[in-house]
C-alpha cells in the first residue's frame, strides 16, 4: 500500500485506490525526495524477489495480477529515479542504461 500511495502522489494512482485517498492527494500536495522514491524502488524490487509476501500470493489464484502490479510500481520508481539521474548526474545515467543496472543509488547535489 505505501509503494500505491507513493505512485498516487507521483500522478499515476493504481486503479482500485480508495476515492477518498485520492481526495485526499489532491488537497494536499506532498513534494517526494529522491530517497523516498528510491527506497520505495527498493522495497518494490525486494518483495517481488524475495518475500513472505510474495510466497503469500503465489498461494492465490490473484497472484500474477500482483505481480504486475508490483511490476509497475517498480516501472513506475524507475521512470522517476532514471529521470532524477538524467538531470543531476548524466555520466551515472548512462552508466547505468549499458549495464542494465535498475538497483540506483542516489545522490543528493
Amino acid at each position: 500500500m505505501a509503494g500505491e500511495i507513493i505512485s498516487l502522489l507521483l500522478g499515476e494512482p493504481a486503479k482500485d485506490l480508495p476515492d477518498e485517498l485520492k481526495d485526499w492527494a489532491s488537497k494536499n500536495h506532498i513534494n517526494l525526495s529522491k530517497s523516498i522514491v528510491n527506497d520505495a524502488l527498493r522495497a518494490t524490487l525486494s518483495v517481488r524477489k524475495n518475500s513472505e509476501l510474495k510466497v503469500l500470493w503465489k498461494e492465490s489464484n490473484e497472484y500474477q495480477s500482483w505481480i504486475e502490479e508490483v511490476k509497475n510500481l517498480e516501472r513506475l520508481f524507475q521512470r522517476v529515479v532514471l529521470f532524477w539521474l538524467s538531470t543531476t548526474h548524466p555520466c551515472q545515467i548512462y552508466t547505468i542504461m549499458i549495464n542494465g543496472c535498475y538497483n540506483v543509488e542516489l545522490f543528493d547535489t
